[in-house]
């Protein structure tokens, strides 16, 4: 089983997994989070660490179906 809880303010997802032991009930929990940023907040995020030449490609596909998707980021740090 899993949960996916959003948490508007701080812009993260946390992700819990639940596996039942079908013989014992035994319940072992997992956990996963993401925090989510704007194209702005990453070039921040990236000028704030020192890095130069800043350029966000967007995914090869997807982010006309989705929310949530990859992009690449690349900078240069002197």
């Amino acid at each position: 089983m899993n949960e996916n809880i959003w948490d508007a303010e701080t812009k993260t997802l946390i992700e819990r997994y639940f596996i039942v032991d079908a013989e014992t009930g035994h319940i072992n929990e997992y956990a996963s989070s993401m925090q989510a940023y704007t194209i702005s907040e990453y070039r921040n995020l990236l000028e704030d660490c020192g890095f130069t030449d800043i350029m966000i490609r967007p995914a090869l596909f997807g982010m006309e179906n989705h929310l949530f998707c990859s992009i690449t980021l690349t900078g240069k740090k002197h």
